[in-house]
Formats: structure tokens, sequence, C-alpha cells
């Protein structure tokens, strides 16, 4: 990219240093106008704070700074969106949507209220630009008048699902728990008397957050273990709804646990009131979580992140995300037991340690 950032550069005191020499360029969001074809906007993740929205009226031969705004996580949004009548009107994927009537001079959040976050795509109508939908974390969106109001579209079966177990009841029918990405841990019924099918009413959630794991008690199908991200772990009583947080932490004195993004958890087959789950230690509670024993130390390989070559070579502080939307380093990330001796398990670690 060729910069020339001037005029932007006087009016909002922008260095040009950062400005026109940004150093290694991250991810780039383009955007094309169709109702000015020769003007590309682009959401640029760079070094040296020199991210942010960016103007070229040349097709891409010059480039214009026009904000200073950037993803909160370019590897995940990074995309702009332009309105087909008015070249001016921009949408900036992010957490929550940023929007522009000026070109990106200016930009503000659209509006949220009663809609989820994590926005990846929005449609606009070319006939009646006010009428956009959004497509994000929590399904679709439609509005009628830029956001101001949403319509969500609930009969959508738009759920991603990392993991997923069921129980052993049958009474009548066994049911199935699992962690959504971004929309909690839930369980539901395999089946229902009622004529219309499983409906949403028949789902319950057990944990919040981005849910994960789930293990259930073979022999009592109203204990539910659900987790989400860095080790939040519960214990979720299905007759009464109770939620009980049981996550095990280090003694005072010791360094903080690492945990991983979806730490893994286990009911052992031998006893059905025992668990196991697993940091960069593994733990043990024989009743149900609510007290816990290390059986083992620390079983990672104490790597230091920061020093480990990417694409060849040491990066220090002032890269590109650097540890940005990262999980904690050196912890477990699968779990096992042998179903033929008690207390042997089988441990995987994200820095290649296996330990058994």
């Amino acid at each position: 990219m060729e910069f020339t950032n001037r005029r932007t550069r006087a009016r909002r005191g922008i260095n040009c240093a950062a400005d026109c020499r940004p150093g290694d360029v991250g991810r780039i969001g383009l955007g094309v106008s169709p109702a000015k074809p020769n003007l590309i906007y682009a959401e640029m993740e760079a070094a040296n704070q020199a991210g942010g929205v960016y103007a070229s009226e040349d097709r891409g031969g010059t480039w214009e700074r026009r904000d200073t705004f950037t993803s909160s996580s370019p590897q995940y949004y990074s995309t702009i969106f332009v309105d087909p009548k008015n070249a001016e009107r921009i949408y900036v994927m992010d957490t929550n949507i940023m929007t522009s009537d000026d070109g990106g001079r200016t930009e503000r959040t659209l509006g949220t209220r009663s809609k989820h976050v994590d926005n990846h795509v929005v449609w606009i109508d070319p006939d009646e630009t006010d009428h956009i939908m959004v497509g994000c974390d929590g399904g679709l969106y439609e509005s009628f008048d830029r956001g101001e109001n949403w319509i969500f579209k609930e009969n959508l079966p738009l759920g991603q699902f990392y993991d997923v177990t069921a129980d052993n009841s049958n009474s009548p029918f066994y049911y199935v728990y699992g962690g959504t990405q971004d929309n909690s841990s839930v369980g539901g019924p395999s089946r229902t008397r009622n004529v219309a099918g499983i409906i949403n009413a028949d789902w319950f959630n057990t944990q919040g957050g981005d849910g994960f794991t789930s293990a259930v008690d073979p022999e009592d199908p109203n204990t539910i273990y659900a987790e989400l991200q860095d080790g939040a772990l519960i214990r979720f009583d299905r007759k009464t709804g109770e939620r009980l947080d049981i996550v095990p932490s280090e003694p005072p004195g010791e360094a903080p646990l690492r945990w991983d993004w979806d730490s893994p958890i286990i009911v052992s087959s031998h006893t059905h009131t025992r668990i196991y789950f697993a940091a960069n230690k593994v733990f043990r509670s024989d009743d149900r979580g609510d007290s816990w024993k290390a059986v083992s130390g620390d079983i990672t390989r104490h790597l230091d992140r920061d020093a480990l070559p990417v694409m060849g070579k040491i990066w220090g502080p002032e890269a590109v995300a650097k540890n940005a939307s990262t999980s904690y380093f050196g912890n477990s990330t699968t779990l096992a037991e042998s179903p033929k001796k008690d207390s042997i398990l089988y441990v995987g670690t994200d820095d290649g340690l296996d330990s058994a």
C-alpha cells in the first residue's frame, strides 16, 4: 500500500511515522462500494498503531487513513460492508458493529438492543437500505430501521456444538447435553410426546459463556457437569436447576493454575461420584466436586511461549496481535481413564507432553 494521509493526519493528529510506515501488517478486510466502484475501504491490522479504517478512491492506487478503529479480534471479524446506494455509509464487523455515514471518518456503534454480539456478515437491502440482516454468533437478526430494533429468527437451528454427550435416563427419554460456541452449555430431551416435536422450550441452560465439555453422572442423570472457557466448572442439578461452582483452586502461595479454553473433564467409569478435571495439573474429586485433590504435579513442559519461533523468528511484544485472543499455554487438553484398571489416567497437553 502507498499511504497518502497528510489531510487526515493534520485533522486528527495522527503520527506520520506510524500512519505512513505501518511496518508489519496483519489481516485486512476489504469492502468495495457498489455505488462508486473506484472506492475501496480497508479495515487493517498493523504494527506501530498504524491499523484502522483506510479508503482508496482510485481502486487501491493510494490510500487515506480515515479512522484509527481496529477490530477487537481481527482474526475473527475484519470485514467491511458498503451500503449499495450510499458510498459513504459502511459497516465494520466486530463484537458490536461499527457504522459510519461519512466514509469511515467518524464511527459509532450500531444499535444492539435485544441482539447478540460477535457479528460477521450483514446483508443490506438494495432497494431499501435501512432494511438489513445480520449474521452473528447468536444467529440471524433482521432490522427495518438500521439497528434501532431487531427481530431474532428463532426458528433456525444454527447452534455450533463443541462437544455432546448423553445421559442414561429412560423416563421416558434420555437427555442430550453439549456445549455451544458462545451460546452456553445446554441440555434437552432426545424425543418428545409433543405433536410439534422438540421445541425451544424443551431445552435448558446448564452453564453460560462458550459452552464446552459436559459430563453426566451415569447413575444419577440429574447430576450434570458443565463448563465455560478457562476452567469455569459447575455442577448442575436438573431437578432443582441449582448451579454450584466446583472449580478446584491452587493452594495459597502456589502459582495460578493454567486452564485450557476447553478444559477436559471426565466421570470415572469405576466410581460414579468420582470426577477428574485437568489444568496444568490433574485433579480428582470423590464427592462430585465438593472437594478436590491434585493427583499429579505440573505435567507440562514449562515452555515460554514468547521464546518459541513463529514463521521462523522470535517476535517481540510489539508484533501484530501478539498474544491476542490466545489461551493460556502449558495445560491439559485431553484426559482419559483406563476402563479396566482404576486410577490409571492418560493426559495430553498443548505443549506436546503426554502422560500416563
